[in-house]
């Protein structure tokens, strides 16, 4: 079952204020739809997601639970895609 942005925010901001909620946020993040940026022109055949570099030098794979936020956030070189948390996971190893 996919939750919907307002469920997976509400979850999150639940698991901040309580990290005993914690499982239950991830639990529900593998189900709920993603959106994560992908070059815009790219034929290679598989995914590859844009990832940036912040300041303090962490290399961070953007994702959000709002479309309307990813393509906010999104640029003229890339596009947007829908995943489950669960394929994004399974396809970064975590990262």
């Amino acid at each position: 079952m996919t939750r919907g942005p307002a469920k997976i925010d509400q979850l999150l901001e639940q698991a901040l204020a309580n990290k005993s909620l914690e499982p239950t946020f991830f639990r529900a993040l593998l189900d709920a739809n993603v959106y994560t940026h992908v070059p815009k022109h790219d034929d290679t055949g598989r995914i590859r997601l844009i990832q940036f570099v912040t300041p303090e030098g962490l290399t961070v794979l953007p994702f959000f639970t709002d479309e309307f936020q990813a393509q906010q956030a999104s640029s003229s070189t890339v596009k947007t895609i829908v995943l489950s948390g669960r394929q994004l996971m399974e396809a970064t190893r975590g990262a």
